[in-house]
């Protein structure tokens, strides 16, 4: 069992690219000594566990057993092994970025550095295979879209007119959640609320992705 516990702090480690058990311990906000005290009480915390799934995309189960798949988010990888045998359909581990880091994408592959430091991940049945996830601020996409839903983006798909769409103004690395429209006149970025006006598309935005998908918790 001492052995058992050492292997989960080791897992933790990778996990978490914490080359020191100091490292491990400042990210779970301990001493190290309680590091240390676990594995001699052969009893590693749950709550680390969750800790570090929660930060880095990592199975709870991988890291306390070493079986069965990681699940590594920056790799967006499908949890078929817990889902099939109940019928349901393939779900992914996406990265709930914050409109700062979504504003500093440039490509799909720019998701990457984000992934791993993720606070938060959500689980989503989809396909995309860069896809991140937003949580709605600010009331111009009433009453479809809530202050605090999530909306889930894929940036490797190209939205057209009508659909749901985050854009970025690259001066100000600003981004935002609007209905994307071609209209005679140019494209535009059309808020829901009526409150607020219609964003002309200019050569300085540039379109992130098209929102697949609401998640909302009631």
């Amino acid at each position: 069992m001492p052995e058992e516990a050492r292997e989960i702090i080791e897992r933790l480690r990778q996990a978490t690219a914490d080359h020191t058990l100091a490292a491990l311990a400042r990210r779970l906000d301990i001493e190290p000594s309680v590091i240390n005290r676990a594995i001699r009480d052969q009893r590693v915390p749950e709550l680390w566990m969750y800790k570090v799934s929660y930060a880095t995309g990592y199975r709870v189960e991988w890291l306390r057993t070493g079986r069965g798949a990681k699940l590594n988010p920056a790799h967006v990888s499908v949890a078929a092994e817990s889902l099939g045998g109940y019928g349901l359909p393939p779900s992914a581990l996406v990265p709930v970025l914050t409109w700062v880091q979504a504003g500093a994408l440039r490509s799909a592959v720019d998701l990457y550095p984000y992934a791993g430091v993720a606070e938060e991940y959500i689980t989503v049945s989809l396909r995309g295979e860069h896809c991140f996830a937003l949580r709605v601020r600010g009331d111009s996409m009433l009453p479809e879209f809530r202050e605090g839903d999530m909306i889930v983006v894929d940036p490797d798909l190209s939205p057209r007119s009508g659909d749901f769409v985050v854009a970025v103004v690259d001066a100000t690395g600003e981004a935002t959640f609007k209905r994307y429209q071609k209209k005679k006149d140019g494209e535009v970025l059309m808020p829901l609320n009526p409150d607020y006006v219609p964003i002309m598309l200019r050569p300085e935005h540039r379109l992130v992705g098209k929102v697949i998908r609401l998640v909302r918790s009631y």
